[in-house]
């Protein structure tokens, strides 16, 4: 699997991301197209669109992370609508398909560590890829894909 480190501030981590990652992410948003059409009848536009209301709750709760997909969407060289939609596909189309994940996490005297997987499908195997994410003041949970 593919590792990629990024580092800095939110915005500054998203832009890596996304240019580090753009073949990956544009191949996971043409999977997630096909998926939502075919299994919940909405084409990628619909998406998109519904994901934009989650913002409103980004902004208020957790305003790094809408920072951190603003700068994987400039990256990528996609709309960040695109990237948001990624992101909250579980809770777009909750009960429509499988799209889980597993979470995993330990605490040693070397430090905390939280990772999580992607239990999603085999298709998307080209798309995987291992992100380490740092700030300055501290290592942020990996994310895969």
């Amino acid at each position: 699997m593919r590792s990629i480190t990024c580092q800095g501030t939110s915005y500054e981590i998203g832009l890596q991301h996304g240019e580090q990652a753009r073949t990956e992410i544009h191949g996971s948003m043409e999977f997630y197209k096909g998926l939502f059409k075919r299994d919940c009848s909405m084409n990628w536009e619909e998406v998109c669109k519904t994901a934009v209301k989650f913002v409103p709750l980004l902004e208020a709760s957790f305003p790094e992370y809408l920072q951190e997909i603003n700068g994987i969407a400039q990256g990528a060289g996609v709309g960040v609508d695109s990237i948001l939609a990624l992101n909250v596909r579980t809770e777009l189309a909750y009960g429509m398909f499988n799209d889980g994940c597993t979470a995993f996490s330990w605490k040693s005297d070397a430090g905390s560590f939280l990772a999580q997987n992607w239990d999603a499908s085999s298709l998307l195997s080209p798309q995987r890829f291992l992100k380490t994410r740092y700030t300055k003041q501290e290592l942020i949970p990996v994310k895969v894909g």
